[in-house]
């Protein structure tokens, strides 16, 4: 069972329905969640109150909804919306600040995420059909106050949008309205529309921890196409053209979809294999193709034991997959075999299927980054690379031919989204499974502490930020540590708070650069030890052993978990940590790889000034840059080098701003230059 901890609800009508509806939806998800509701009509007080119970589980961790209704927030100008315009503007800000101020109160004393529902109606606009087009009907009304909510929390850490206008299209606006409950008890919406938003809750809750689906396994016969391939052939497949056939290849469709941002595909299927890839690979009306999975077992053995075969070559957990199948036999047997695995019961119709897929809150997504849409691609490339590995003779050789670059990025707002999702969902080869949110990454970065993202390419996949590193000085962690048994204590601590690498990465070593990292960071801090931590979870156990045999000593009676120190001596570099078959390319230098191409959604890492880097980079740097420059005038200068071309940029920005030459581009913002225009 899913633990997802407790949840605050805030807003002024009475949200006790929504509380009744999360604990039943989370039943039914095989989840657990506690819910704290705010007094009604007095979140705001509670908020204020340090010492109410609000406050206290905020304080320790609770996720916080911040629901309000447009009816309650605009009031009669819901439904005479030309009125709202009288004063313009400052009415629309004014009529929405008791919502945004909930939510700057709630983002001040939380330590966890906030999901904030934005504004619509439950009321049809007295305009009519008139309203969409109308400059100040009720749509524009609700689209400018949603704007100001925004942009008001655009710089809140760990704030998160949904859409409550779509939840009010799939419900139906009237059956989502409460009707004679608003008057009667200030129930905010009906109990059906309480249900499909809590699914959204939870859904966010899963996707915010880490518990979303990765891998989802799927049956053939009578599940991806009608029929049994067996005994019909592939030409007596119901797939394509009328019903039901038309229904599978929609069904198809939406897999595809999921593949298409980030869940990875494979097959479990009683089948002869040769047949079975066959009619995948020539079908006309087959989307799902053998080069669109990760893995498969097909044949005559147990299911069961073939997912979790398939989840141990792509270093998976259980709760990560989910399989669909239409035999219920099977089904139980992979919940007997697997018991955190998702096993939904399959409608009989496939368009059932199709709505099933379309509201699990297991495969919903809260928020998409160019890594999610490359990673079906990376478990494919890395099952390629686990058979070449295996057909090689001299694994050093191997590894040599693959060409493996890696870039310490510093945490900033080109990676600061796939570095929180790594930290919440990287479980096996996560030393301390930290689950630290954007709030505690920014105080950590506020203290001087080093956060980066550890970007991995190579010659058969294209750049990702693969792992995250974060370093504080051992007084900022409030870590006590017996250090007797380093020699130099006096030069200060520095620690490894986290470290964590995507399993899709391990075996190229890529762990021990990281070490090395981590050594040139604290060695730059002046740090005269360098100490690590292992706490041990029931997945970890891939990561136990990294300290060990990289010269790190064992600390004893130093608390939980296990600790472990390097004595820094001054000069040495530990730059035996770094494998001969790695190349560590500065961030501000990383040329792209030209194969295979990357996907014109993946994230493209940027150049933000790294605390590594010898020379600023510059914020207009949009190429990589050269390491010698021409001079201006030259040849290469007029084609448009790269460095010249932002040497020249560089100078065009300080001139315009007035910046001496000693500052830094980097640091620069509307709020420190005062002539910035």
């Amino acid at each position: 069972m899913a633990d997802l901890g407790t949840l605050a609800l805030l807003g002024s009508a009475n949200l006790d329905i929504l509380a009744e509806a999360l604990a039943s939806e989370a039943a039914q998800w095989n989840a657990a969640l506690q819910c704290r509701v705010a007094t009604y009509g007095r979140a705001g007080i509670d908020l204020r109150d340090n010492t109410s119970g609000l406050c206290r589980s905020l304080a320790d961790g609770a996720a916080a909804v911040v629901f309000e209704r447009a009816e309650d927030l605009l009031g009669e100008a819901v439904h005479r919306p030309l009125r709202l315009y009288d004063r313009g503007q400052d009415g629309i800000a004014a009529a929405v600040a008791p919502m945004l101020d909930t939510v700057r109160q709630a983002r001040a004393r939380a330590t966890g995420p906030i999901l904030v529902f934005s504004l619509a109606s439950f009321s049809a606009s007295t305009l009519g059909m008139a309203d969409p087009a109308a400059e100040h009907g009720l749509a524009a009304a609700l689209k400018s106050a949603n704007a100001h909510l925004r942009e008001e929390t655009a710089g809140m850490a760990g704030v998160h949008w949904i859409d409550t206008d779509a939840l009010i299209a799939e419900v139906g606006r009237q059956a989502a309205a409460p009707g004679m409950y608003w008057h009667a008890a200030r129930a905010p919406f009906s109990a059906g529309f309480a249900a499909a938003l809590s699914r959204r809750v939870i859904a966010a809750l899963l996707f915010l921890t880490g518990r979303s689906t990765r891998l989802l396994v799927l049956d053939l016969d009578n599940t991806l196409w009608g029929g049994v391939l067996g005994e019909d052939g592939m030409g007596g497949l119901r797939l394509g053209g009328g019903y039901p056939g038309g229904a599978f290849r929609e069904f198809q469709s939406r897999i595809k979809g999921l593949a298409d941002r980030g869940i990875v595909l494979a097959v479990a299927s009683k089948n002869d294999p040769d047949l079975a890839l066959g009619a995948m690979a020539d079908h006309p009306d087959m989307l799902i193709r053998p080069e669109d999975l990760a893995a498969h077992r097909i044949g005559w053995s147990e299911k069961a034991d073939g997912i979790a075969a398939m989840l141990e070559e792509l270093s998976l957990g259980q709760a990560h997959c989910m399989f669909l199948d239409d035999n219920p036999l099977e089904r139980a047997k992979v919940r007997q075999r697997l018991p955190q695995c998702q096993v939904p019961d399959l409608p009989e119709r496939v368009e059932d299927r199709i709505a099933m897929l379309d509201r699990h809150p297991y495969l919903d997504c809260l928020s998409l980054t160019g890594s999610d849409v490359t990673r079906g691609a990376q478990y494919r490339a890395r099952a390629q690379l686990r058979r070449a590995e295996a057909a090689a003779e001299d694994l050093q050789a191997f590894l040599r031919g693959l060409d493996i670059r890696i870039t310490f990025e510093p945490y900033g707002p080109s990676n600061r989204q796939r570095i929180e999702q790594l930290i919440v969902k990287t479980n096996q080869f996560n030393a301390t499974t930290r689950r630290h949110d954007a709030a505690t990454l920014a105080h950590i970065a506020a203290q001087g502490g080093l956060i980066l993202g550890v970007g991995v390419e190579d010659r058969h996949t294209p750049y990702e930020i693969m792992g995250v590193l974060i370093l504080r000085a051992a007084r900022d962690m409030g870590v006590g540590l017996d250090l007797s048994a380093v020699s130099r204590p006096a030069d200060g601590a520095w620690v490894i708070d986290s470290l964590m690498l995507s399993c899709r990465i391990l075996g190229r070593d890529v762990e021990r650069a990281m070490l090395w990292q981590a050594v040139q960071s604290a060695r730059g801090q002046g740090a005269g030890c360098l100490m690590g931590q292992i706490i041990p979870t029931e997945r970890n156990t891939p990561v136990r052993q990294i300290y060990q045999g990289a010269g790190f000593a064992p600390l004893c009676g130093a608390g939980p978990g296990d600790i472990w120190a390097l004595d820094l001596e001054p000069g040495d570099d530990r730059a035996s940590l770094l494998p001969a078959h790695l190349t560590v390319v500065p961030a501000r230098t990383r040329a792209p790889v030209a194969e295979p191409p990357r996907s014109p959604l993946a994230t493209v890492a940027s150049a933000p000034h790294s605390p590594l880097a010898t020379t600023p980079a510059s914020p207009l740097a949009t190429s990589p840059l050269s390491t010698t420059a021409p001079a201006p005038g030259s040849a290469a200068c007029a084609a448009g080098d790269p460095a010249a071309l932002n040497k020249k940029l560089d100078a065009l920005f300080r001139h315009k701003l007035g910046l001496d030459a000693s500052m830094d581009l980097c640091t620069v913002t509307m709020e420190n230059t005062p002539a910035w225009v």
